[in-house]
């Protein structure tokens, strides 16, 4: 799951799921009111089943899909000691049949009918969930109860369910994020099942059993039987059917699901961290130098209205002139920085402080630690807590009355996750609660920020010679080594007098709205315009005012010919861009907290974009700071010190790239081979090496020379809006040039007839193969056929190659479609050889095309659902409008009814036209085919393999290339 947060990359995924969580009672005798805000009109029903399982109902009549999450109170750390990653096992083995379904009825159906599913293990829950399309919910619901009431658990998968286990750890065993996190575990409290192995593989739930699958059954059983209880269980279901009907669908599915006591947890009362704080040091896979403080503290579910927690973490982690993050960012020392709140598990949590070392940074560990304790210090003195807690209440308030209103899987998720410890009543707005201020509480909080109670976590490359006194994690295989944490501050140093004297206490937040108001008629234009502007870019805007929020979303694209030509003008433009993004950095924790959200992004063969969202009032400010940041970048004056900092970061990631993932390494291949204007990580880091600051000041000039905007903005917010900020744009960067040829992406023809193969060599010990087939300027019905087979195999790829043949973890079906070609893409990661998942890939086409006549039942399900999705409007958000248009414009294709016309095409769609387009893609004949190789750490690659290989040099000298298509521009609306 994913948010806007800016702290370091991939550390807090694993570390920080905030909880602000507190205890609720078993039972409700009288109805429960939901507190809401009063611009809120969706319904909520809170109920208690007979069988004791909570439920959460909300009726919304906007919802596009239903939305369904079930949370049970189970996860890690009730593991039998002697079956580590029994939790997770059930959680797999739970979707392979019920009594009354068999093993791929509830995923089949789901995907049948436009939704997805899915599920996860944590410390202390298990999370399954899915969206349907809403007239789909009761056989959806159907199967989804049977599965906790009446799950096989069947002797038949459990050795095919080990492989995906031990395959889904293999994945995470080679990320270092990941095993950052296992060693925090490894080297917890012995005596606490925090510190066991969470995931399991085929040695913890298999090998190391006597009674081998028998008594894993068994064992399987006897966890669900002890765990799977329905007061155990918290059911949120989000749908645009009435409450009545909800309730009877509940009511009638959910109560057979069997209750009885839960057993109590033997880790009640144990810490989860040793008495004496430790320093770890690890030794990570790639080029990473992070280091994590990790401060224990009390639970904090219990203060769930109060946030105070919140409060600190922002104080703390501002990045505000006169901040500690912005001193050690100024002296080279990081490149980020980020606090947050660790996993609640059991009755302890840990404030975390993430931060990601530059080489010289590395030097001065001391240092920065020092300096991170004179902050807490100077802020414990200075800062005006309450004051601060106050401007956090206003964000919260805003938000929860103006903001966009959460939907869909994830907001399903959250919800059944809280009502395991949130009052039923404060279910909708605890996120936004702040309770009277309590200095006592919160300084007691600041308290538990010192050295005596901090544990290090030190990742970076250690000398071959060092890691003989190592140990040896023995499920990750990851080296680390613990000693006895005895930091002491250097107060009487010159830095950290210095220092302390020079912190300053974040000023108020500019960026706070002042003026939010909700127009409750709600509006939209029937497709974006294009203003008249003086010079000759594009200014595109959309009224939208179907959710009456006072929000818009703002893309900019900034066509910069020049950045892409050559892999040293590539290198050079992201060098730019990351200037840019560091020097903004300033502003990002205050922009955020007042709900508005920027990014600049990159785009190889088009430029950089500009994307605002949130609040609309304050954006033109925020603009006018990113833009000012462009400009300042650009003169490069006193910018040496930002240079070295992006140059290094970057220099980390082409670096650490060789060390991502199989599949997203062949992923990567197949982009940097069909894109014209792709270059490969080792280009770009050659062309990084040789790189100086002078060149960079240099090409400053060329990157500008040409460039081409083009602006869309879509909201609640009048055309004058708009046209300030398109004003701002060129006031500060200068007029738009003439349109160039950047309409779309250059892309490789593939030869029609054979399989173009591809070879990646990777440092993972996984393999994988991404085989695609392409249609080149497809039609309408070609377009369609391919989007219902795809949705048509999607699930039985999945049952046959990772269920059945357990061939990996990750197996999958994609289809793309853009302006001049679509391809259907088969994605595989696995512990077999490329060569063999291609011949499995083959087999599984070649069955299903010979049965594809008699897959009637599911193309008639598959073609309403795709019908329902073109004709009927299920944009869940202003953003899902705003990315659907965007698409049309930055495309340059302006076909805003695109959807009314593909619709009309398919009504009359038959299974025939499905087979046709399918046998015509996938004949030996007709076939456009790549093959991407993904080839694990030491493997032989074949000669005859090799010699069939393309590589971009020789594709790029033989121009087989699809170039860019320049659409004409529809007549610009003047607006006075």
């Amino acid at each position: 799951m994913q948010g806007k947060k800016r702290f370091v990359t991939g550390l807090f995924y694993l570390l920080t799921i905030v909880c602000f969580f507190a205890m609720t009672a078993n039972s409700y005798a009288k109805a429960v009111i939901l507190k809401h805000s009063k611009y809120d009109k969706r319904q909520y029903k809170y109920l208690v089943l007979k069988n004791n399982l909570k439920v959460l109902l909300v009726s919304d009549v906007d919802a596009k899909k239903t939305a369904v999450s079930l949370n049970v109170n189970t996860g890690h750390i009730y593991n039998p000691s002697d079956r580590q990653g029994l939790a997770h096992f059930i959680e797999h083995m739970l979707f392979l049949g019920s009594k009354h379904y068999g093993p791929d009825s509830l995923m089949q159906y789901i995907s049948n009918h436009g939704g997805s599913s899915n599920a996860f293990t944590m410390h202390e829950n298990t999370n399954f969930f899915f969206s349907v399309q809403d007239d789909a919910l009761s056989g959806a619901l159907s199967r989804f109860a049977d599965m906790f009431a009446s799950p096989n658990l069947s002797a038949h998968y459990i050795a095919k369910e080990l492989n995906a286990v031990s395959s889904e750890h293999q994945k995470n065993s080679q990320q270092d994020m990941s095993r950052l996190f296992r060693v925090i575990q490894a080297t917890g409290n012995p005596n606490h099942p925090y510190h066991l192995f969470a995931t399991g593989n085929t040695e913890t739930l298999y090998h190391n059993v006597k009674d081998k699958k028998e008594d894993l059954q068994k064992a399987a059983k006897a966890f669900y039987k002890e765990h799977y209880k329905a007061s155990a269980m918290q059911l949120a279901i989000i749908s645009k059917q009435p409450l009545a009907t909800l309730e009877k669908e509940v009511r009638s599915k959910f109560t057979a699901i069997a209750d009885g006591k839960v057993a109590t947890a033997s880790w009640k009362g144990k810490p989860v961290f040793t008495k004496d704080p430790i320093h770890v040091t690890i030794n990570p896979i790639g080029d990473r130098r992070t280091l994590l403080l990790l401060f224990p503290i009390e639970s904090k579910r219990e203060e769930y209205k109060n946030k105070l927690l919140s409060v600190v973490s922002y104080v703390l982690g501002t990045e505000s002139k006169g901040s500690v993050i912005d001193l050690l960012r100024s002296k080279g020392w990081i490149s980020q920085m980020g606090l947050d709140q660790m996993t609640t598990v059991g009755d302890q949590s840990a404030i975390t402080v993430g931060i990601d070392l530059t080489r010289t940074g590395l030097k001065h560990q001391q240092e920065i630690i020092d300096l991170f304790f004179a902050y807490v210090e100077k802020m414990k003195k200075q800062a005006d807590w309450k004051e601060y807690y106050h401007e956090q209440e206003v964000l919260a308030l805003n938000n929860r009355e103006f903001g966009e209103k959460p939907v869909g899987t994830s907001y399903a998720i959250s919800l059944s996750m809280s009502m395991r410890y949130v009052n039923p009543e404060d279910l909708i707005i605890f996120p936004s609660m702040y309770a009277k201020y309590d200095d006592a509480k919160l300084q007691n909080i600041l308290k538990a920020i010192t050295p005596k109670n901090m544990y290090v976590y030190a990742m970076f490359k250690q000398n071959k010679k060092d890691l003989a006194s190592f140990k040896t994690d023995r499920w990750y295989k990851v080296q680390y080594k613990v000693q006895k944490q005895t930091h002491k501050i250097q107060t009487e140093s010159k830095l950290y007098k210095t220092s302390l004297a020079s912190f300053q206490v974040p000023q108020k937040n500019e960026f706070i709205p002042e003026r939010l108001q909700v127009n409750d008629k709600p509006k939209l234009d029937a497709k974006p315009s294009l203003l008249s502007v003086a010079s000759k870019g594009q200014l595109w805007y959309r009224y939208n005012n179907k959710f009456r929020k006072p929000t818009s979303y703002v893309k900019v694209r900034i066509s910069l010919p020049n950045s892409y030509d050559t892999a040293q003008h590539t290198i050079l433009t992201y060098l730019y861009k990351k200037m840019v993004s560091l020097s903004l950095q300033r502003k990002m924790v205050a922009a955020e907290a007042a709900g508005l959200y920027y990014n600049i992004s990159l785009d190889n063969d088009k430029g950089i974009y500009i994307s605002l969202s949130g609040f609309a009032e304050k954006q033109p400010l925020l603009f006018d700071n990113i833009l000012s940041s462009f400009i300042t970048v650009k003169k490069m004056k006193n910018m040496q010190r930002l240079f070295e900092l992006s140059k290094q970061a970057s220099m980390q990631e082409f670096k650490n790239a060789a060390f991502e993932p199989a599949y997203k390494q062949v992923i990567f291949e197949t982009n940097m081979l069909v894109r014209k204007h792709e270059f490969s990580h080792q280009e770009l880091a050659k062309a990084l090496s040789k790189i100086k600051f002078a060149d960079l000041k240099q090409f400053m000039p060329t990157l500008f020379s040409k460039k081409h905007y083009i602006v869309f903005v879509e909201g609640s917010v009048q055309p004058t809006f708009a046209k300030q900020l398109y004003t701002q744009l060129e006031t500060k960067l200068g007029a738009s040039g003439a349109r160039d040829n950047m309409t779309t992406s250059a892309y490789l023809v593939v030869p029609q007839g054979k399989t173009t193969i591809a070879v990646r060599r990777t440092k993972d010990v996984n393999r994988a193969l991404f085989r695609i087939y392409y249609i080149q300027k497809p039609t309408m019905k070609q377009r369609l056929g391919v989007a219902l087979y795809n949705n048509m195999i999607g699930q039985p790829f999945f049952q046959q190659l990772r269920t059945k043949e357990q061939l990996g973890y990750i197996v999958q079906v994609t289809q793309q479609a853009y302006i001049d070609h679509i391809l259907l893409g088969f994605l595989i990661q696995s512990k077999k050889k490329p060569l063999y998942l291609q011949q499995r890939v083959d087999l599984f086409l070649q069955k299903n095309q010979a049965s594809l006549a008699k897959q009637k039942a599911a193309f008639t399900v598959v073609k309403k659902t795709m019908l329902h999705a073109l004709t009927e409007d299920l944009h869940l958000s202003l953003e899902s409008y705003f990315t659907e248009d965007w698409q049309e414009i930055t495309m340059q294709r302006f076909d805003f009814n695109r959807r009314k016309k593909l619709a009309a095409v398919l009504k009359p769609y038959s299974l025939q036209d499905v087979k046709t387009v399918v046998s015509k893609m996938l004949s030996a004949k007709n076939q456009r085919q790549l093959a991407v190789y993904g080839y694990a750490k030491g493997d032989r690659v074949k000669k005859s393999i090799l010699k069939q290989a393309v590589v971009k040099k020789t594709l790029l000298q033989q121009k087989v290339w699809h170039e860019p298509i320049k659409m004409a521009l529809p007549k610009a609306v003047t607006v006075k």
